[in-house]
């Protein structure tokens, strides 16, 4: 019903069949029925509700809820503006692979807001977030992901303009010794980072 596949659109048809699947616990529905609250052409349109459906899937663990969750508390939409927040929900996202997320903390990190100033692990986050947009085999999702990749590939620029060529190396040699996503995040807790 929201995108009228087969029937005509209806926004407040969908939302009454996501939440039925959201009331069951279904954190994919949860986190469409955030969504579809958020859609500014939904007569329901609702922040709170958007907030509450997404933080849901969110916390069932669904990692494009996990971002979504962390800009929702970036942007201070529906919940008090909160970066480490928005910082400590992004991390769980992109641990389980979420690119936006990877990209998101590569802009935190930089800018050392929500999370301590890490420009080299910046650099090798939008680095991970690169490679695992060229892993993407599947046509449909590569091109879904175009937004994404332009974002990577202009996060490697805009970084490269402004790193020392030992800070990049360093970015290199990191995500080298830490292939995993969940082992290069952890590796950038300000605990673990040599002085």
């Amino acid at each position: 019903y929201s995108i009228g596949r087969g029937v005509e659109p209806d926004l407040i048809q969908a939302a009454s069949w996501l939440r039925k699947a959201a009331m069951a616990h279904n954190a994919e529905a949860s986190h469409l029925l955030g969504l579809l609250y958020l859609r500014p052409d939904n007569p329901q349109a609702n922040n709170q509700d958007a907030y509450r459906w997404i933080s849901e899937a969110a916390r069932a663990g669904l990692p494009r809820a996990q971002y979504d969750l962390a800009l929702f508390y970036w942007s201070g939409r529906a919940v008090a503006r909160n970066p480490q927040e928005a910082f400590n929900w992004a991390v769980r996202a992109a641990t389980q692979k979420d690119v936006r997320a990877l990209l998101f903390l590569s802009r935190l990190y930089e800018s050392g807001v929500g999370c301590t100033l890490n420009r080299c692990g910046a650099y090798a986050l939008a680095l991970k977030a690169d490679e695992l947009l060229k892993a993407v085999k599947d046509e449909q999702e590569s091109a879904q992901l175009g937004a994404e990749r332009e974002e990577a590939q202009l996060r490697l620029r805009e970084l490269s303009a402004v790193l020392e060529t030992s800070e990049i190396q360093a970015a290199k040699m990191l995500l080298a010794d830490r292939p995993e996503a969940a082992d290069l995040l952890e590796s950038l807790r300000p605990a673990n980072i040599r002085r």
